[in-house]
């Protein structure tokens, strides 16, 4: 069991991310505040473990509002500068997937069904079906009812009396999974080339994108190719994204 990510898997995570948002979202894209959205992740990421499926590679832990992981701020800030989601600096607004992201987001689903991933859908589809018409309070209150069991215990507990910063939620590594989801070398590398074709913020010159960009390429094919490489980094997003989110 690892706790950082890859690039691969944050690649991973933000497609497959993109999906799920999509079947959660009401048809004029929107999904719910960041508090909501948050926790429609936590559930779709611990269906998946609670299979041993690999495929979501978010640590969630128990904090002050029920789970949460900074990894979210990785993918939503991912997915925002590649034009496919809205997030909102203030915490009340609501996270929107944008036109380009509900059109990419049915895309690329039709591309995960055709490489046999079938199951991880339905996975997402039954956590969307069950929860997306929830509001904020009623999603937190099913959440804290939750039985799970900790990363390091033996048995089931409501997630409400679970000690702060205890893992709920961990990524798997492909020996111990029963399943994983299958992104060919293909998928990844166009999904990545969607930050050439979307319209990316008006905020980021060309030169500190092309840089960033570069960067995430060499990334995922030095990893390919079991090298080493410059990966993009939270930091380097958030400074090329408005607001704290």
């Amino acid at each position: 069991m690892r706790q950082i990510r890859t690039q691969r898997d944050r690649l991973n995570d933000a497609m497959l991310s993109l999906v799920l948002l999509n079947y959660c979202a009401r048809s004029d894209g929107t999904i719910g505040d960041r508090l909501k959205v948050a926790k429609l992740m936590f559930l779709a990421t611990h269906d998946l473990l609670s299979q041993q499926f690999k495929a979501l590679n978010f640590s969630f832990y128990r904090y002050s509002y029920g789970p949460f992981t900074p990894e979210l701020y990785d993918t939503w800030g991912e997915l925002s500068w590649m034009g496919f989601l809205e997030v909102p600096p203030s915490s009340r607004g609501e996270i929107k997937l944008t036109a380009s992201g509900l059109s990419a987001a049915v895309r690329y689903e039709k591309r995960l069904k055709a490489l046999g991933n079938e199951l991880f859908i339905q996975s997402f589809r039954q956590v969307a079906d069950s929860y997306r018409q929830y509001d904020t309070k009623e999603l937190l209150d099913v959440v804290y009812e939750m039985k799970v069991v900790p990363l390091g215990w033996q048995q089931p507990i409501q997630i409400r009396d679970i000690p702060a910063k205890a893992f709920l939620t961990w990524m798997l590594e492909s020996e111990e999974s029963l399943r994983e989801v299958r992104i060919d070398d293909e998928l990844a590398m166009d999904f990545f080339n969607e930050l050439e074709r979307s319209p990316r913020p008006e905020f980021i010159d060309d030169e500190a994108y092309r840089k960033i960009y570069a960067s995430a390429i060499k990334g995922v094919r030095a990893e390919r190719e079991e090298g080493s490489g410059t990966v993009v980094t939270r930091l380097d997003l958030q400074k090329r994204l408005e607001g704290e989110y």
